[in-house]
């Protein structure tokens, strides 16, 4: 229920404001974001991310944790694009891969909405 509520209040929150996620932004989401971290690197200028949940599951043998964070233009304080974080672990909870997605402003650009669900719709990332 908390996991609807959120998400709902994330897309109610997108639809009212006008904060289109640009081409450098996605980036960012998908490549930029995973590049900080593996080089200990500052965040993007002019952005936070903000945590807006962590979900996992457990299977015998292995767990899968799903982490949610909006990229926020500080400039105007609003949500830009959400990054979806999709976590494999092993038995010991020890993290096997990562994968990055983005979830467009509502209201951007066709082309940044094409490349974000063929990304999540890829055969090769949902295994």
């Amino acid at each position: 229920m908390k996991g609807l509520f959120v998400s709902l209040s994330l897309l109610l929150f997108c639809l009212l404001s006008n904060a289109q996620t640009t081409q450098e932004e996605y980036a960012y989401v998908v490549e930029g974001y995973k590049n900080q971290i593996e080089h200990g690197l500052n965040g993007k200028e002019g952005y936070v991310l903000k945590d807006l949940g962590n979900y996992g599951l457990k299977y015998p043998g292995f767990g899968i944790n799903i982490v949610f964070k909006g990229l926020i233009a500080t400039e105007n304080d609003s949500l830009k694009a959400i990054m979806v974080i999709h976590q494999k672990l092993d038995a010991d909870n020890i993290l096997l891969e990562s994968q990055y997605y983005c979830i467009p402003h509502p209201e951007s650009d066709q082309s940044i909405w094409d490349k974000s669900l063929t990304a999540i719709n890829k055969k090769d990332n949902l295994n």
